[in-house]
């Protein structure tokens, strides 16, 4: 579990870096593609290059061997289990990860209920569902969902519009991969800043 704390703060060391970077060097570009592949090449480095480690062996002469004679055993008192405050922060941090995984599920559940309420209709290899619930307009992969009726002729073609790009771009697999990382990273203050730089970048 220390391994585990020590891969998790490195991680966090790495993602701040990148955001950090993001902030002052490209946020006032208007080249979001180049935006998204930096802060998702962000992401995935902050998962793997912690998990490279140097390796370096050194080689040591043996010492020589020698029998000695055998002593008497001495009386070893038995020290009382204490406290281990690791475990607390160990069950502390799996139900942060548990709570916000079990958020994104119900995010999820939401959406599909949207879809399979709604009706359906395919155009161009895109599935639009017209829903009758008080909902904005979103994406979710190839599909994407509105209310016709709370929206003029007008705007509602800018809307499929936009929406459009976000579904051609996969900008869904970009917003579940932040939502994924921020339940791995909740104690990071810095997955937070990551994920609403993100989300404003593919807006």
């Amino acid at each position: 579990m220390e391994d585990f704390f020590i891969y998790l703060i490195k991680s966090s060391g790495i993602l701040g870096l990148f955001w950090c970077c993001f902030k002052l060097f490209l946020e006032k570009e208007t080249l979001f593609k180049l935006h998204r592949v930096f802060l998702i090449s962000g992401i995935v480095m902050a998962l793997l290059f912690p998990l490279w480690t140097l390796v370096e062996i050194v080689l040591v002469d043996p010492k020589p061997f020698t029998l000695t004679e055998s002593t008497t055993m001495e009386s070893v008192p038995v020290n009382t289990p204490k406290f281990d405050w690791r475990n607390l922060v160990a069950i502390l941090y799996a139900c942060g990860v548990i709570l916000f995984l079990g958020r994104l599920g119900i995010q999820l559940l939401s959406v599909w209920r949207l879809i399979k309420q709604g009706t359906i209709v395919n155009d161009n290899g895109f599935t639009f569902i017209e829903s009758k619930a008080r909902t904005s307009p979103f994406s979710f992969f190839n599909i994407i969902v509105y209310n016709p009726s709370l929206h003029q002729p007008d705007e509602m073609e800018k809307i499929i519009a936009h929406e459009k790009i976000h579904v051609l771009q996969w900008h869904s697999l970009d917003i579940l991969l932040i939502h994924l990382f921020c339940a791995f990273q909740w104690v990071n203050p810095f997955a937070w800043l990551y994920k609403k730089s993100l989300s404003q970048n593919l807006e």
